[in-house]
């Protein structure tokens, strides 16, 4: 699709969602195109209305855009950072929950018994 719209540069605009990582990570790999991941917090206007639909907010952005008032971009994580991210924030919780039972135990070890 991203094709047929010719040669020139491209600038795709969404709102940041978990839901968009994948179609951010394919849209970065391809020449000629652009992203700019929106906050959500950032587009106040599109937040408050009253009548929110995807169409709707699409139009916004993409009239935001053409006047050049796209909040800041929300930078995207490519797929080997993610991936070592989600295995230091896993092996941080894992760190936790242990700390949590071994106070438990020796809490429990600890206690006078009756």
């Amino acid at each position: 699709m991203i094709e047929k719209l010719g040669k020139q540069t491209k600038l795709v605009v969404f709102e940041a969602g978990n839901q968009l990582k994948w179609a951010a990570l394919t849209l970065l790999k391809l020449p000629g195109v652009h992203t700019h991941a929106v906050h959500p917090n950032g587009i106040k206007r599109i937040n408050q209305s009253s009548t929110k639909t995807d169409k709707i907010d699409a139009k916004k952005l993409a009239h935001l855009a053409q006047g050049d008032m796209l909040p800041r971009e929300v930078h995207i994580v490519e797929e080997e950072a993610r991936g070592l991210h989600e295995l230091i924030s896993t092996k941080h919780t894992q760190q936790c929950k242990r700390v949590t039972l071994i106070n438990a135990m020796r809490g429990m070890l600890s206690s006078p018994r009756g």
